[in-house]
């Protein structure tokens, strides 16, 4: 037997029996694991039969259960060639999950629920989209930086409108500037893959209420992000 606490409310405890076999306790206690009300059964036969059952009460503490299991051939045939299927709900402060005969590595077998409070309160919803203002196009200065002169592009700003209606609610509205550049401001790839090595270009960057005041703004954002590709992106 062997047991475990940490400072952030979690602790364990371990029973080992002579022939393998384990039984184990994981808690966390007024932490951040504790965030929905679950009741989750795993059964895995990934070289050991093992059944995991996970419960938790919003806020206040969440409790997994683990055995090694001696019916390894009937748990085999039930979870199938993925190795592993999960049965039970979640429902978190955003949504309801549920998972029947579902595979924990996302494989395309069971049936699992998504369902937001969102969609349960308000019932379906549709989101219109208009322009509201429109500078076709102009020419814009970005600066040097680096290897990069100081040059010219035309560029197009939009600011559209989005309304998001409710069967059961109310509509919302929100605004977005966008800005294009249909030539592309240069500047170094990425550089984390193979296809995003060398030159690239920024074309386009969209900014939502609250981020931008207005059309000169979205632009001096558009070049400030231009700038921060040219300084943080290697060669």
């Amino acid at each position: 037997m062997h047991y475990h606490s940490t400072n952030d409310g979690r602790s364990f405890l371990h029973f080992r029996k002579h022939d393998g076999k384990c039984f184990c306790f994981e808690r966390y206690f007024l932490s951040k694991k504790c965030r929905s009300l679950a009741i989750m059964l795993t059964l895995r036969h990934d070289g050991e039969g093992t059944i995991c059952l996970h419960l938790s009460v919003p806020l206040l503490v969440s409790i997994y259960l683990s055995f090694d299991l001696s019916w390894y051939d009937w748990l085999e045939k039930l979870c199938g060639e993925y190795k592993g299927r999960e049965y039970g709900f979640d429902i978190y402060m955003e949504a309801i999950t549920a998972s029947l005969h579902v595979d924990p590595m996302e494989n395309p077998t069971g049936l699992r629920l998504y369902l937001p409070w969102e969609r349960v309160f308000k019932g379906k919803s549709k989101v219109y989209s208009e322009v509201v203002y429109s500078n076709e196009v102009f020419p814009v200065t970005v600066p040097a930086y680096g290897e990069y002169p100081e040059k010219m592009y035309t560029m197009k700003v939009n600011r559209k409108e989005f309304t998001t209606k409710w069967t059961r609610w109310r509509s919302t509205h929100w605004d977005r500037w966008e800005v294009e550049c249909e030539e592309g401001v240069p500047h170094p790839g990425k550089g984390t893959c193979s296809y995003n090595c060398g030159e690239d270009s920024l074309f386009s960057c969209s900014f939502g209420h609250g981020e931008v005041s207005g059309e000169a703004e979205a632009i001096r954002c558009f070049i400030e992000q231009c700038t921060w590709y040219r300084k943080n992106y290697p060669r």
